[in-house]
């Protein structure tokens, strides 16, 4: 996944609020006092940073321009100035209290140039702070504004569609278009709306059209009648056809209408190929403000609600906010949260996104234009990786860790709604995927044993916070749980610093609907050529002759210090632990998936656990006081943690258990007897071993639904 795109999310889930600008700004001229006397100092820092910028060998800098004392001593309603100061701590730093003195500061980013409004002394989140909350910068009419540019746009109450036609028409958009994997003949369903007619049509081959990215809201919405579009329909679509035509783009995607939501074969087969809709469309539109259909876009046929971009004029400049960017408002957005954007996103490779204080365009290729300022943390997000290698089936599968933090309003929708994304990547050869398991390519494709790993990686994800189960799908795979999962980072797949992943042998078949065992080897063959059953055909279970341990589990509320086992990305927490070593007193978190009444924790934990070993994970640590890097790796065994059900053995007398969590043991460690080892040893020598703990393992047949 984007590393920036990663680090957006977790900023925006700690700074939820949706920017505002509040009440009615002072005109740009009026300035009070105090603000008078800063004007020198900030026309010099403007000369200053233009110079900077203006040097490609210049470095990241800031400095303070001057002290702005607590939000107290400003006066907003009167000095447009302390206005602007005023509406970037209303939309972040508010958090910091009212006491807090805060620094008028310039600076010079990778991503932006301006005045930044912070709390002083602190300096650790300057770029955060800035796109979250925006800064102060150079206003000019049109600043056809980009990353790190020294100007900002002046939005107005509605879109300048000229100005965003010279976006689109730079970009190519309006040209015939290569329909890549979408030919009518192949797809001869395939229909869009004429924006002109408003009918829905059959379209000429390789015309250039747009998608339509949206929450559906209600359900009641109206239906097409025949081939004509419905006289009401959602704003949100009326502003898209409006956008269109503004643009010079004749046709227009809209799912709702263009899918047939009766015919449910049909249905069906258009989801599969939301791959090729997207990706061939000129550029998608992406209402990403408001809670439904009929919030439209903001500023095409209606205002604005946001409020007006404050201004002050200061000296010969004339500043102004610079809005957060736009990707902050997309990820606070209630587009964001909902499962079916997410692949429309990925798939589209240009953007045309409408928030509720600005429109930004983004390309795949790292082009891009907003009404004022903005970053592209979004542009990498739409390339599948197609290089047949495990690296590459890891960076696909990390695209499920934000698909699962979204909401569905049927939860039996869950692998529906990436099904597009799922058959664009098994078409680049990349992943598989059975019950929403993800199996690499570069290990289901082999003719290799039946032991083949890529069932044991498919295991290898846990969940970041509690979650629930999901009726209709097995527990070993994410799709039957509700709620955010994550898939363990590996050496070759993302940094050398991760662990090596090996897979422990294992049998296994897949049961289907009348109790009849396919070994896996067979079954795999079905999945890598698309040819399985129907789903009715299927059942939840699989069949595993696999190596168990046996676990118990304490519930500590203040994980120990001492606790160095591998533990997933996520903070330590209160929980179940495993002790590893009695003597060294090392412990593994437990990450268990569903969540656990507090009353039976005394139970639980004088309880016997089974788990099944899926695989080892292998490090290379420094340890010793000469911090060196040792051959003989430190080993984990990554161990699935599974509870036995009543019933329903199947036919090999199997006993039934579903998933309940995920654990990592630690198998080899550093002792005292190896430090000792160590130090006896010539200096240029490595100690010959790592003590193994000795965990004992069982080969036991599991029926796994």
């Amino acid at each position: 996944m984007n590393h920036t795109y990663r680090r957006w999310i977790r900023y925006c889930e700690d700074h939820p609020e949706t920017p505002t600008i509040p009440g009615t700004p002072p005109k740009a001229q009026d300035l009070c006092g105090r603000c008078l006397g800063l004007r020198k100092g900030i026309s010099d820092s403007l000369a200053r940073l233009k110079k900077i910028e203006d040097d490609y060998r210049s470095r990241d800098t800031n400095w303070e321009v001057a002290a702005l004392g607590t939000p107290g001593t400003w006066n907003p309603t009167r000095c447009a100035l302390c206005y602007l100061f005023m509406t970037i701590h209303h939309n972040k730093l508010a958090e910091h209290g009212a006491n807090t003195h805060y620094a008028l500061r310039a600076f010079r980013s990778y991503k932006a140039t301006g005045l930044a409004v912070l709390p002083t002394p602190s300096l650790d989140t300057l770029d955060e702070d800035c796109s979250s909350s925006g800064f102060i910068s150079r206003a000019v009419p049109k600043a056809d504004s980009s990353v790190g540019h020294h100007s900002v746009g002046v939005v107005g109450d509605y879109v300048d569609f000229a100005f965003v036609k010279s976006w689109i028409e730079r970009g190519g958009m309006t040209n015939i278009r290569d329909w890549d994997g979408l030919s009518l003949k192949d797809n001869p369903n395939f229909k869009l709306i004429d924006c002109s007619t408003r009918r829905i049509v059959k379209p000429p081959e390789g015309c250039p059209f747009a998608t339509l990215s949206y929450v559906w809201g209600r359900s009641d919405e109206s239906v097409p009648d025949g081939d004509r579009l419905p006289k009401q329909l959602p704003l949100v679509i009326e502003d898209a056809l409006t956008v269109a035509k503004k643009v010079g783009i004749p046709y227009l995607w809209v799912d709702r209408y263009c899918i047939s939501q009766t015919d449910l074969v049909e249905k069906a087969t258009q989801i599969k190929k939301m791959d090729p809709i997207y990706s061939s469309a000129s550029f998608t539109i992406f209402a990403a403000a408001g809670d439904g259909a009929d919030h439209g876009l903001p500023g095409v046929s209606r205002k604005r609600k946001a409020g007006r971009q404050p201004c002050a004029k200061v000296g010969k400049h004339l500043l102004t906010w610079t809005m957060p960017d736009g990707p902050a408002l997309v990820l606070k957005s209630r587009w964001n949260t909902r499962a079916w954007t997410y692949q429309e996103m990925v798939f589209s490779g240009s953007r045309l996104i409408f928030t509720d204080l600005q429109v930004y365009m983004e390309q795949r290729w790292n082009v891009f234009r907003a009404e004022a300022w903005g970053e592209y943390p979004f542009s990498n997000l739409g390339r599948i990786d197609t290089h047949s290698s495990l690296s590459s089936a890891f960076n696909e599968i990390y695209k499920l860790s934000d698909y699962s933090r979204r909401q569905l309003s049927f939860s039996s929708d869950v692998i529906q709604a990436m099904q597009g994304l799922f058959n664009a990547m098994a078409h680049a050869k990349v992943l598989y995927q059975y019950m929403g398991a993800l199996l690499p390519a570069v290990i289901a494709q082999e003719a290799s044993p039946s032991d083949d790993g890529a069932l044991q990686y498919s295991f290898l994800w846990y969940h970041v916070k509690t979650s629930t189960r999901r009726p209709g799908f097995p527990s070993w795979s994410w799709a039957g749980w509700v709620g955010e999962v994550a898939y363990l980072e590996l050496r070759g797949v993302q940094h050398t610093y991760h662990p090596a992943f090996t897979a422990e042998s294992m049998d296994a078949s897949v049961e289907v609907a009348d109790g009849t065992l396919v070994p896996w080897k067979e079954f795999r063959r079905l999945i890598v050529t698309d040819h399985l059953p129907p789903p009715t055909k299927l059942s939840n279970f699989l069949q595993l002759d696999v190596y168990t341990v046996s676990l118990r589990f304490e519930w500590l509320d203040h994980p120990p210090r001492n606790s160095w086992s591998y533990a997933p990305d996520v903070p330590y927490r209160a929980g179940f632990f495993v002790r590893c070593h009695e003597t060294y007193g090392i412990y593994s978190p437990f990450q268990l998936s569903g969540p656990v009444d507090p009353s039976r924790r005394t139970e639980l934990s004088s309880s016997a656990w089974e788990g099944l070993v899926v695989g080892r994970l292998a490090y290379q640590r420094s340890v010793g006081d000469q911090q060196r890097i040792y051959d003989n790796p430190f080993t984990d065994l990554c161990v699935v943690v599974i509870e036995r059900r009543p019933g329903g053995a199947g036919a090999t007398g199997a006993a039934t258990a579903e998933r309940v969590g995920f654990v990592n043991l630690a198998h080899r460690v550093w002792d005292e007897e190896c430090e000792r080892i160590r130090r006896q040893s010539p200096e240029k020598e490595h100690p010959p071993f790592l003590r193994p703990l000795d965990l004992k393992k069982t080969r036991t047949r599991i029926r796994l639904g």
